[in-house]
């Protein structure tokens, strides 16, 4: 019978064997410890009981000393960056949260959410991110887990009709707006909108979208067919209202603003006019349905209130149809995008882009609040690897991935631009893109050999001799018809020189296609003549019906003596 000895390194370091076994650095393990493995080694694998003895280590106690294990300290130092073990959880299940993802070093979720909507579950939540500082954006997905970003196109505005989605990527005054609207299938439409300026939300109506330009202090309609007219003009030059984000509820069109000031952008040097001054206003009728806010943005209409971002004050507010705020949410960063569920409301938070004396806080991020529907206690948080989010959407799993998918819908497309990159990855401008066996001309059939060649063979026997083969060219060899490729040999006459054409080499077939530029191990198979002789081995590539390599360039083989020998 065997015995599989297991010695554990994870001794205890804490009392009675702290003192007893481990070094002052709770890793090296004294001569005590030592000992003490041998004796029970010996007791039980060795059957000498008490007759190992070992030489006693006194060991003073170590008195007064706040000693704590390496997995104590890194528990210990996750509880005070916020983000510990629940209790009972144990640092095991933190590991495996901060585990499933390494992306970017930002705070995971503490436990996995259900994102359901209308009873539906597999939604997942869209965060539109971005920075005016150089930093980066994206678009970011949470499946309730984690946080994956789909891509690096700075966005702001989102809005979800059906199984689409329509996205408007962030852009300077200068230049043009870009929107692109997906399905299942990935990017269905794109739209260069010249003459829209500084948009920052989009809303669907009907097959059109309204588009806010904020600079402009008015609502854009864009159509299907990308014609642009003006829906809505706000009072006041340029970006006196700062016109931000759209809503809808029952077919009336609400705006967001953060308020009415005369001349052009006067709330830029005087903030303090900010305060109090913002307002959710039904555009049709230009009555404010919410006021008294600090620099509103996404006001949603859900559970009987008006919701709405009061960015400023870092709030989530709902207000009564008297006006009354009958709920607030108050968290830490600049509030700005609205997202619920059957049981959720999340909430983007910024970081904020100018602190108290004018400075920036370049290490801040943005976050996602997790709050409870029913109460809107705060159940998780979410960090996100950039500055700023702007808009939070819902949508299906399936809608995600075709997000994910972006432009790559053509499939051909991708592997042609796939190959091309490949190519120019080695500095190859190929003859062809694709491995097929057409007739290669004679500068594309260049390659290199290494193998060692025996310098012994047995009459007819038949050995593999493995080769390292580098195609030198500018075309792919393959072993594919009509004209394949094939590794294989001649057998040379010492006193003539010519090759022995009555005992042509067998084929050996490539293992793959072999690109510009790259290698492969082939086996080849060699067949010794039927008698005995010395002759000269050469290995080197051939296309059938079309030329052997060492014929177009004396490189393109590699050769040996062989002895031939009797069985």
């Amino acid at each position: 019978m065997r015995r599989t000895i297991i010695v554990s390194s994870c001794c205890q370091t804490g009392g009675v064997a702290t003192s007893s076994y481990f070094k002052d650095d709770l890793r090296s393990v004294n001569e005590l410890g030592i000992n003490h493995v041998m004796r029970v080694f010996a007791r039980h694998f060795l059957g000498l009981g008490q007759e190992m003895k070992t030489r006693p280590l006194c060991i003073t106690p170590a008195e007064g000393k706040d000693i704590m294990c390496d997995e104590a300290e890194i528990e210990r130092a996750l509880v005070a960056s916020g983000f510990g073990p629940r209790r009972g959880q144990g640092l095991a299940g933190v590991m495996e949260l901060t585990s499933q993802s390494r992306q970017w070093d930002v705070k995971r979720p503490m436990r996995r959410h259900r994102i359901a909507v209308d009873g539906q579950p597999d939604f997942v939540l869209l965060a539109s991110g971005f920075s005016d500082d150089g930093t980066g954006g994206g678009l970011y997905c949470f499946d309730g887990q984690a946080i994956e970003q789909l891509d690096r196109l700075s966005t702001a505005g989102l809005a979800v009709q059906g199984d689409c989605l329509a996205r408007v990527l962030r852009n300077p005054d200068w230049a043009a707006t870009e929107l692109l609207v997906y399905d299942q299938g990935g990017l269905k439409r794109y739209y260069r909108v010249d003459g829209l300026n500084d948009p920052h939300d989009i809303l669907w109506d009907g097959d059109d979208f309204l588009l806010v330009s904020t600079s402009a202090n008015r609502i854009e309609r864009l159509s299907a067919t990308g014609d642009l007219v003006t829906q809505w003009k706000g009072p006041g030059e340029g970006d006196a209202c700062h016109l931000n984000c759209l809503s809808k509820r029952d077919g009336t069109l609400m705006i967001s603003g953060f308020g009415r000031f005369p001349g052009r952008s006067p709330w830029r040097m005087h903030r303090e006019a900010l305060d109090g001054a913002g307002f959710v206003m039904d555009v049709a009728s230009g009555r404010d349905v919410v006021t008294g806010l600090y620099c509103p943005h996404h006001p949603r209409f859900f559970d009987g209130h008006w919701v709405v971002c009061d960015s400023a004050r870092h709030q989530l507010v709902a207000v009564d149809a008297s006006g009354n705020r009958v709920r607030v949410a108050q968290l830490t960063g600049w509030t700005r995008g609205i997202a619920v569920s059957d049981d959720l409301v999340f909430v983007g938070e910024s970081a904020h882009r100018h602190d108290p004396s004018g400075g920036r806080l370049p290490d801040a991020r943005a976050r996602i609040s997790i709050l409870s529907r029913h109460d809107w206690t705060k159940v998780d948080v979410i960090e996100l690897p950039c500055r700023e989010l702007y808009d939070l959407a819902l949508v299906s799993a399936s809608l995600r991935e075709g997000v994910r998918r972006g432009f790559a819908t053509n499939p051909h497309r991708i592997l042609e631009q796939n190959q091309y990159q490949r190519f120019d990855e080695i500095g190859v401008k190929p003859a062809r893109i694709w491995a097929t066996g057409d007739r290669l001309a004679a500068e594309s059939c260049l390659v290199r050999l290494e193998a060692t060649i025996p310098s012994q063979l047995k009459v007819d026997a038949t050995v593999e001799i493995d080769c390292c083969l580098e195609n030198l060219g500018n075309a792919f060899l393959t072993s594919a018809p009509p004209y394949p490729v094939y590794l294989s040999y001649k057998w040379i006459s010492l006193q003539s020189g010519r090759w022995l054409q009555a005992h042509e080499g067998i084929r050996s077939r490539l293992p793959w296609s072999i690109a510009p530029k790259t290698s492969a191990r082939v086996l080849v198979s060699i067949q010794a003549p039927p008698f005995v002789g010395s002759l000269r081995l050469r290995i080197t590539p051939v296309q059938e019906q079309v030329a052997w390599f060492d014929d177009l360039a004396p490189e393109n083989a590699i050769e040996a003596r062989v002895e031939v020998v009797g069985v």
